[in-house]
């Protein structure tokens, strides 16, 4: 069965959630709600490599 993890993928959790098969996709985190709050579509691409590679 495939499973959609249902958090935000940030470059801090997107490599071991890619490593993990069970997880067949996830969504980026575009809104951070702590720290800094805002919006950061600069770091999909860092995302996207640390959950491709």
């Amino acid at each position: 069965m495939d499973v959609v993890y249902d958090g935000g993928l940030k470059s801090d959790n997107a490599k071991m959630l890619a490593s993990i098969p069970e997880i067949a996709d996830g969504l980026i985190a575009l809104t951070r709600f702590s720290v800094e709050i805002g919006f950061y579509p600069n770091e999909y691409l860092e995302i996207i490599d640390l959950y491709l590679n």
